[in-house]
């Protein structure tokens, strides 16, 4: 064991002294009754005075005492609280699962769940074998059902309606744009028949605006609107760039894709997407004052890029690849600039737009 005196200098104390006798005084009263912030006042407003002078064992004691008491208070009532409790939490989300067909003579966990007669019910605390599924002591009812609604269990799409073609309940066919689900055997009844068809599900048809203005007609909630930078309909540009807009009923406008590229197709009368995409591996030796240079006939001083990593990246390339800073686009080159040397071969996708 090594030596104490070789840690460190060890301070010589003396015993307190008669002009000390009233700050003592004053310390113990306020240590007595627990106020130990102003205890600790006194030392700090005396600590010339009390410099190297050792109090009386029964005080040094309280203190030793009160120090005990807060380290044991941290370790019962914080350290073993949060374990007890984090090993209670994990056994609620082992137990939180299906447990299949409810089967009478079996036990469940609490958070178990069952399904009896195509229903849900999950156990509200652990159960003994033999306790009946409506005893709601035991058992929630969580498989509830509205008492109308399109059937939405075993439904089977047959696409497109046929006069000559036999269907079944719960068929599910698109008749003039909408879809409609059979709710009794029939042939050659339509669709719009409500003894034998029921409105599945609403098909609401629309047209996306494109313009560099927001439309004032037909505003519904989900309308879709392309705000091109420029008017699509006077520019003279092949590419439009633009952001897909959808409108809110409260008149807002929610940003869904920025900065998107579109190259007019058929006399301006339809769209396509257009873009391009490499696959690149910046090596560590390529970089050149802290900045790399991709260059490709296909890059224009307007062209939108975009910088992505490699999926296969190892976790020391991650590390490397969040020191990537900015990125340029200039006279047909794109330069990546990196905030620290890279040290590392960084795998990624560059999309140009």
């Amino acid at each position: 064991m090594a030596n104490p005196n070789t840690l460190f200098s060890w301070l010589k104390y003396q015993d307190i002294q008669i002009p000390d006798v009233t700050v003592r005084s004053q310390f113990e009263s306020y240590m007595s009754t627990g106020n130990y912030s102003q205890a600790l006042r006194v030392l700090s407003n005396n600590q010339a005075q009390l410099q190297g002078k050792a109090w009386i064992g029964e005080t040094i004691n309280t203190i030793v005492t009160g120090i005990i008491a807060v380290e044991n208070l941290y370790g019962n009532n914080v350290i073993k609280f949060m374990s007890d409790l984090l090993e209670s939490l994990q056994s609620l989300v082992d137990n939180y699962r299906s447990m299949g067909t409810w089967i009478v003579g079996n036990e469940y966990k609490e958070m178990n769940f069952v399904v009896y007669d195509n229903e849900m019910y999950m156990a509200l605390q652990d159960i003994p074998a033999n306790t009946p599924i409506t005893d709601t002591d035991y058992w929630l009812y969580v498989g509830l059902r509205g008492e109308q609604g399109a059937s939405g269990v075993n439904v089977r799409q047959q696409y497109e309606y046929s006069s000559t073609k036999s269907y079944q309940i719960n068929d599910i066919v698109v008749y003039q744009g909408q879809l409609y689900v059979a709710i009794k055997n029939s042939t050659g009844v339509v669709p719009t028949n409500g003894n034998s068809w029921l409105l599945y599900q609403r098909i609401v048809k629309a047209t996306i605006y494109v313009s560099n203005t927001a439309p004032t007609d037909n505003l519904v909630e989900g309308k879709v609107w392309f705000k091109t930078q420029e008017n699509p309909y006077t520019t003279t540009k092949t590419a439009l760039i633009g952001t897909f807009m959808e409108y809110h009923v409260d008149g807002t406008w929610e940003e869904m894709y920025p900065d998107t590229l579109f190259d007019w197709a058929v006399d301006k009368g339809g769209y396509c997407t257009h873009g391009y995409s490499y696959s690149v591996t910046i090596l560590s030796n390529d970089w050149n004052n802290l900045s790399w240079t991709f260059s490709n006939a296909n890059i224009a001083d307007d062209s939108v890029v975009n910088i992505f990593p490699n999926r296969t990246m190892t976790n020391a390339q991650w590390k490397q690849y969040n020191n990537l800073d900015t990125v340029s686009v200039s006279n047909g080159k794109i330069v990546i600039t990196s905030i620290k040397m890279i040290t590392e071969n960084l795998p990624i996708q560059i999309q140009v737009r």
